[in-house]
């Protein structure tokens, strides 16, 4: 792990840990029939979407992915974080600059 990474890993493991908390009080709650139990699927919901996209926002800040025809570096923007497809260290990107679209190589920038 770098240092540049660091904030990613921190962000990610708070959303896991966020989510497993959320998680463990639904599945305590639902069978207790506790009132009041809407507000803890919202508060599920919430940290579902808030902490992915996050998540996603540091990502994109701290990876660009090398063209293999061209040798550019591309940044990803929003919308190709949420939706592109990935690999095992890649992601399917079209590069900006010779304009193929093809499995990029993921680099710290």
């Amino acid at each position: 792990m770098n240092k540049k990474e660091l904030p990613l890993v921190i962000a990610t493991l708070s959303y896991l840990i966020l989510l497993a908390m959320c998680l463990l009080m639904l599945f305590i709650c639902i069978p207790l029939k506790v009132t009041g139990i809407e507000y803890l699927i919202i508060i599920f919901m919430a940290v579902l979407i808030i902490g992915y996209l996050v998540v996603a926002l540091i990502r994109m800040n701290t990876y660009v992915y090398k063209c293999p025809h061209c040798n550019s570096f591309n940044k990803m923007n929003f919308i190709e974080v949420l939706f592109s497809k990935r690999g095992n260290n890649e992601r399917k990107l079209k590069c900006k600059t010779c304009k193929r679209t093809n499995y990029m190589e993921r680099h710290l920038k």
